[in-house]
């Protein structure tokens, strides 16, 4: 069997991460300080976006890059029990958002 299906894998598209992100809240200065879990985070497709969101607001209200980076790390958590997919997750997480670090 393929893998997804023996482990009940489902990958989210991205406008629908959007829209549920967009739904829940999750897209003003209201998420800063508040703890966020991803319980399943697959290729990183809602870590993304939520890193990505954070770090936009962060860098709206003048925040330094190191407190950005411990920010995150308190507050962002992503669960994966595939290493496979794991490894993808914090590749496509990084890569998406390593553009931010360097322009602070």
């Amino acid at each position: 069997m393929v893998k997804h299906k023996t482990l009940g894998q489902v990958f989210t598209l991205t406008w629908i991460v959007n829209e549920i992100l967009d739904l829940v809240g999750y897209n003003n200065d209201n998420i800063l300080d508040k703890y966020i879990l991803e319980p399943s985070s697959g290729d990183g497709v809602f870590l993304t976006e939520i890193v990505s969101r954070y770090i936009d607001v962060c860098l709206k209200q003048q925040i330094e890059t190191n407190q950005i980076i411990e920010r995150l790390e308190k507050y962002v958590y992503g669960v994966e029990l595939d290493k496979v997919e794991f490894d993808k997750s914090i590749e496509n997480t990084l890569k998406s958002d390593e553009s931010y670090i360097y322009e602070v």
